[in-house]
């Protein structure tokens, strides 16, 4: 096969574009490609700004998703762009093995400022799902016991250990068996998780103070009771704040919310403003302490941990959440937002709930209790498409970007934490405006059901 011969990134992708089907197809995962024409989400971006993103004829869509959590600042903030070219223009020498890192340690020395009380320090990581393995390491080899407790629906990865401490059976199920002495226990179950610990091999206890798949908030007294009881046990307390944190849920971390200070806290997503990835792991000092009491101690380590241009993302993530004060607009905003889905709720059974803090909102749907919709709506109900059904008409319709979550019928939102009061009602009018059209007659559940099945055909 001949080699693709090109002066400049921007001609290569200018003259494949026309082929990004069939290359992704042929080359990555034919399903995604069926899946977005199935469903008609298969939008050409052109570029990204903040919170909107536009196609190639200068359409504006709405973010309410913001990567899956990653575009927190929103996209291709000014402040994180201009950090990026300057260090690249910097040419820096980066990861090298005999040099103590100086960014990575300004990195640290900011995260270390916002946590309470007690000194920390950090472990750095590439992912989400490595910072959770980097935790899971540590924690064993503070405490060298065998087992982990993790809940039922928290998602803490895709990497193996972390799939092993994750409550999610359609992401495992098929690669079991997992890692040994990984149990699940049921969320808010105090009486199980004491009589866990109490058995003396628990070497960590991780929890997602809010589920981001389902967007479950935890209960507080739970939560609280949880890490008492770790510290009682001797087991490590680790929260995993990879969705929550960095200002999601209108605070910095969740853990706010709940006047909580685990032993280990997982960040990611957010931090790199999604131009790099970064993750890490803030170790309570003592802990950390206990470890690494002595030269040549190994937990964790990754080509990347230290890589110049995933700090530098950090510092810029951090800067334009302080000087924009996008931890406050988020809780704000959130509420806002909450509110005003709670008005919905009155008017469309379809909402059966709506759950979150901040900025990150889940609206769990079910069918319309009316005779006329009971059919269709069951229907889709029962294969867990409701969310699928108004994520597709929110796109097509009003050019939002939202998530439906696997078959669950749920519809998250996390908008990025710039997001301001105009998109929210714009969202909100889109939103009721797709579900009236839900029930109208004659059945417009059915409606969608009807084509999504004719369309399935041709794909």
């Amino acid at each position: 096969m001949k080699k693709p011969s090109y002066n400049s990134l921007n001609e290569l992708l200018e003259s494949r574009a026309v082929h990004r089907h069939q290359i992704f197809e042929q080359y990555i995962d034919p399903w995604k490609v069926r899946g977005a024409r199935h469903l008609q989400t298969d939008c050409k971006f052109t570029r990204a700004q903040g919170a909107y993103l536009y196609d190639e004829a200068e359409v504006r869509y709405l973010d309410f998703d913001a990567g899956n959590g990653v575009f927190a600042i929103g996209r291709n903030h000014p402040v994180a762009r201009s950090v990026m070219h300057e260090l690249l223009d910097l040419s820096p020498p980066n990861m090298v093995d005999r040099e103590i890192p100086l960014l990575a340690g300004l990195l640290a020395e900011t995260l270390v400022k916002y946590m309470p009380k007690a000194a920390h320090r950090v472990l750095f990581a590439s992912t989400g799902s490595e910072a959770v393995e980097a935790a899971l390491k540590f924690s064993r080899v503070l405490t060298g016991r065998p087992r982990f407790l993790f809940l039922e629906g928290d998602y803490h990865g895709a990497t193996y250990g972390a799939m092993s401490v994750t409550g999610v059976p359609f992401i495992s199920d098929k690669l079991e068996p997992m890692l040994p002495g990984c149990d699940a226990i049921p969320r808010n179950d105090l009486e199980r998780l004491e009589k866990e610990l109490a058995q003396g091999d628990v070497a960590g206890f991780i929890i997602e103070p809010i589920q981001g798949l389902e967007v479950r908030p935890l209960d507080q007294a739970y939560v609280q009771r949880a890490q008492h009881l770790c510290r009682q046990y001797e087991t490590a307390f680790i929260v995993d704040e990879v969705f929550t944190g960095f200002g999601r849920t209108g605070c910095l971390f969740a853990t706010e919310h709940f006047n909580v200070e685990p032993d280990l806290l997982v960040v990611a997503k957010a931090l790199g403003a999604g131009y790099v990835p970064v993750g890490g792991v803030i170790i309570r000092n003592d802990l950390y302490n206990k470890v690494f009491d002595r030269p040549g101690i190994f937990v964790h380590g990754s080509s990347f941990e230290f890589n110049d241009y995933a700090m530098a993302a950090g510092l810029a993530t951090l800067k334009v959440l302080d000087q924009e004060n996008l931890v406050e607009n988020a809780r704000k905003n959130g509420e806002l937002l909450a509110q005003g889905l709670e008005e919905l709720k009155e008017r469309y059974d379809m909402i059966d709930e709506v759950r979150g803090k901040g900025l990150l909102l889940g609206i769990q749907l079910k069918a319309p209790e009316s005779l006329r919709l009971r059919a269709s709506g069951r229907l889709m109900e029962k294969r867990g498409l409701l969310g699928h059904m108004l994520m597709v008409q929110l796109l097509a319709k009003h050019q939002i970007i939202t998530a439906a979550v696997s078959r669950t019928n749920i519809l998250r939102l996390t908008p990025p934490l710039l997001i301001d009061k105009s998109q929210i009602h714009y969202f909100l009018e889109s939103l009721s405006s797709v579900l009236k059209d839900a029930y109208r007659f004659p059945d417009g559940i059915g409606r969608f059901a009807a084509a999504q099945f004719l369309r399935s055909l041709r794909t």
